[in-house]
């Protein structure tokens, strides 16, 4: 038998043989190792579903996510209502004159998924990505153009779509006017509006961005004359534009602009903008909200009716699953529930033949 030819398994007696010479090489095999992991005999546990472990999961799902929900609902109400520091206030002004101009292939944007791809990681993260490269990026249609000021072709920097949409209206700080010491701004900043994960996105441009990239089209209101050496966008520490690049997920939607950290005397408040946003064209409107800021941001009525519906939805299905306990138990275990002991079940014998050619 050691000499049959193909029986040489690692496992098997022929391995085992003194005589085989030491040289020889074994077969490889294609046998699991003989570990827990491979053999599948890892530990498992499976939790056993019962009346007594369900239901209270249920109710406590439900008293503890309801009143969550309740509270979020309350102080996003309170804002609205003034019941913090500032009574939320959305002045909308759309339909402010403005003379920036709007390019007519971006007035609307066709597609959503086209829109919110259309950017150019490495350019925003400071690379000096060339006219080719970003022409055959997804920043289509908004790539490059030819610079008025020399008739050579650039690329937009920064290019896309969404960094051309870009909310570019300028806000001043409100002033408190009617008081004794008239007039009394009130100083915001738009610095830490932005998450820290956007902000490593951004990086320093290694272009010169007076000579190697034009503004893109909606952008001509605030450099009228192109980048020059003293006026060129920063995305490092321009936080407003980081803000508006994590794009929403809905139509209506607002942005963080600017926030202060004190207290808003009570009084009447004058607030200068320049408008270059233009939203007339594609049927939008802009509006100004001024809010107290909480924990959980500002006022958002979503999340605390979620935590409401998901509660009371735990609390229902508790109570249908007790009353069915109660009115109709179930034994665990009980053997009656087989289909072999119930009326009508097959209680022939079975055929455990395999599939195949009777002898």
């Amino acid at each position: 038998m050691a000499d049959t030819p193909g029986l040489n398994h690692p496992d098997s007696i022929d391995s085992q043989d003194p005589n085989q010479h030491p040289d020889e090489k074994k077969p490889k095999s294609r046998r699991p190792a003989n570990t827990a992991f491979r053999q599948q005999r890892l530990k498992a546990w499976q939790p056993i579903l019962t009346p007594k472990t369900v239901l209270p999961l249920f109710f406590a799902i439900g008293i503890i996510f309801a009143p969550i929900g309740g509270g979020l609902l309350y102080a996003s109400r309170a804002l609205m209502l003034g019941m913090g520091q500032v009574q939320e206030i959305s002045i909308d002004y759309s339909h402010c004159q403005t003379d920036a101009p709007i390019s007519p292939e971006t007035a609307a944007v066709p597609s959503s998924a086209r829109y919110a791809k259309s950017f150019n990681i490495d350019q925003l993260g400071g690379k000096a990505v060339s006219e080719s490269s970003v022409h055959s990026s997804d920043c289509t249609p908004l790539t490059t153009a030819v610079d008025p000021r020399d008739g050579v072709k650039k690329p937009y920097y920064p290019c896309g779509l969404a960094a051309n949409s870009v909310f570019n209206d300028t806000f001043g700080n409100p002033v408190r006017v009617g008081a004794a010491n008239d007039p009394v701004p009130y100083l915001m900043s738009n610095k830490s509006i932005a998450w820290n994960s956007d902000k490593e996105l951004y990086g320093k441009s290694k272009y010169n961005l007076a000579t190697d990239v034009i503004p893109p089209p909606n952008w001509e209101g605030r450099y009228p004359n192109g980048y020059t050496a003293d006026r060129y966008p920063d995305l490092v520490e321009d936080e407003s534009f980081q803000v508006w690049m994590r794009l929403a997920g809905l139509p209506t939607f607002s942005k963080l602009a600017q926030k202060s950290n004190d207290n808003m005397p009570e009084g009447k408040y004058q607030l200068n903008i320049t408008s270059f946003f233009n939203v007339t064209e594609y049927g939008g409107t802009k509006s100004i909200v001024i809010s107290t800021g909480t924990v959980m941001g500002g006022r958002n009525p979503f999340l605390g009716i979620a935590y409401v519906v998901v509660g009371g939805i735990c609390v229902v299905l508790g109570a249908l699953f007790l009353v069915t306990h109660l009115v109709k138990p179930r034994k665990l275990g009980d053997h009656t529930y087989l289909s072999w002991n119930n009326v009508g079940a097959h209680s022939g014998p079975s055929d455990g033949v395999l599939a195949g050619d009777r002898p």
